[in-house]
């Protein structure tokens, strides 16, 4: 695994807010019996967000949604706004109830069996506080809901695991970004979860910083945790764990959701010409998420047509010798 050694750059978060949850209906069935159940189980699950006031119809942000997510598994979300990812996120949390379907987390209809912990792009906590103090914070509060689990007293061992050592007197305000998602990720270890959700923390990283933030991620599930994931586009971070050596055990896998359900991720699939470098520069600046596959290139479609993704070859003046749509793997 990379060794998320200091700095690096920027995360913003969306704080999830749970509400409107939907009242529990019939009694839940025994979950089917297996050997390891996975660390959340989601099985045909809905939901319908109504508006309080009665101003507008009801919105199906979830329709159908079958998803498992085992231990030491990284899974991307991704999807475009309004997809309902952060939706996803609120049920896997236990915030809010689907309003059909069923969810388990390890095997258990309640979430508390795995202590999922949801994850900032920066702690919440005052800036004028001192990292140290964050922690002892946080760490306070995780004794005050779990009275038979005493909070350390000293943090120097965390501090070096995810890369701060002797910032534990700096204050929160002065971190640069990537030092402060190291103390949204000290502040979930300290939680110990099972389960760990996080919306859009990675959506103003550089890529010159992303290697330490999947670093970090995955050392929370080497540690056990299931860690969801929500993203615009996944693509970065899985191309990033892809050419990262590490021991995640369940490794790193997308998904992709439009307009409330999973869907099957398409690719163009491109045998291109030569081309020269001024041409190519400007054909990966249009389409930045291509990969090459043995001989080809494969871009996700992501909404667009293939003739978009092939007028955008004409544009940078790259020619295409032949081109098939593919589904992608997991």
């Amino acid at each position: 695994m990379i060794d998320p050694a200091r700095p690096l750059a920027t995360p913003l978060a969306t704080p999830i807010a749970a509400s409107l949850a939907a009242p529990r209906s019939a009694p839940r069935q025994a979950p089917p019996s297996g050997p390891i159940p996975p660390r959340l189980r989601c099985a045909g699950i809905g939901r319908r967000w109504s508006d309080p006031f009665g101003e507008r119809s009801p919105i199906d942000a979830l329709d159908g949604v079958d998803l498992a997510v085992g231990a030491g598994e990284i899974v991307c979300v991704e999807g475009p706004a309004g997809a309902g990812k952060s939706t996803l996120l609120m049920i896997a949390a236990g915030d809010v109830t689907p309003t059909r379907g069923e969810v388990w987390w390890d095997g258990e209809p309640q979430a508390d069996a795995v202590r999922p912990h949801r994850m900032r792009g920066r702690p919440w906590e005052y800036g004028a506080l001192t990292v140290r103090e964050a922690l002892r914070h946080h760490a306070e509060q995780v004794a005050r809901r779990e009275p038979g689990w005493a909070a350390p007293s000293r943090f120097v061992p965390l501090l070096r695991r995810v890369g701060l050592r002797g910032l534990a007197r700096e204050r929160l305000g002065a971190l640069t970004p990537i030092d402060a998602f190291r103390v949204v990720v000290a502040q979930a270890r300290l939680s110990r979860p099972g389960l760990v959700v996080a919306d859009d923390v990675l959506a103003a990283l550089p890529l010159a910083d992303l290697p330490v933030a999947v670093a970090l991620l995955q050392g929370l599930a080497d540690g056990g945790a299931a860690v969801l994931l929500a993203l615009r586009d996944a693509a970065p971070v899985v191309a990033t764990a892809n050419a990262t050596t590490t021991g995640t055990p369940g490794g790193v896998r997308r998904v992709r959701f439009e307009a409330g359900r999973l869907v099957t991720p398409r690719l163009l699939e491109l045998d291109v010409a030569p081309a020269t470098p001024a041409q190519w520069r400007r054909l990966v600046a249009t389409l930045p998420s291509m990969r090459r596959a043995g001989r080809r290139w494969r871009i996700p479609l992501d909404g667009r047509t293939p003739e978009q993704v092939l007028a955008r070859c004409r544009e940078a003046g790259v020619g295409v010798r032949g081109s098939q749509v593919v589904e992608r793997p997991g």
